[in-house]
């Protein structure tokens, strides 16, 4: 997980170089869900969770 492009209405996240949407498929593993300061993959039955850095998240947002 390189980085997230968050919306409420389309949430992107960072792989690999690459863009990816919730539902999508890197391999046989599946971008489930995708909230303000997590990830969640699925792969076969195992459900994973990834957390965002989301304080360093907010110091950029508020330093605009």
């Amino acid at each position: 997980l390189e980085g997230a492009l968050y919306s409420p209405h389309t949430p992107y996240v960072i792989i690999n170089e690459k863009v990816f949407k919730e539902g999508e498929s890197i391999g046989s593993v599946v971008i489930t869900k995708f909230l303000h300061d997590k990830v969640v993959f699925k792969y076969g039955e195992r459900e994973v969770e990834l957390k965002l850095d989301v304080p360093s998240f907010k110091k950029m947002i508020l330093k605009r």
